[in-house]
């Protein structure tokens, strides 16, 4: 998931700066046809969903290293009787 919200991220930004130098990416390229500022709420929205992937990726990872240190930590502990 990490990954998709990355290349949403950089498809989104980079969509961005073509368009200001009057080029488009083809995968944005049907944006404009509905109007300049539907394409740029588009564009922006890939950024936010871009990031939004990534930062759920990014808890995910952290929660699940926290559960590999707990069970390490559990594995070590003697067992009390």
């Amino acid at each position: 998931m990490k990954n998709i919200g990355k290349y949403i991220l950089i498809w989104g930004i980079g969509s961005i700066l073509f368009s200001q130098f009057g080029y488009e990416l083809r995968i944005f390229m049907w944006t404009n046809s509905w109007g300049e500022t539907t394409g740029w709420l588009i564009r922006g929205g890939a950024i936010v969903l871009g990031i939004v992937l990534m930062a759920i990726a990014m808890k995910e990872r952290i929660e699940m290293k926290k559960i590999e240190m707990q069970k390490d930590l559990s594995e070590k502990q003697p067992e009390e009787k």
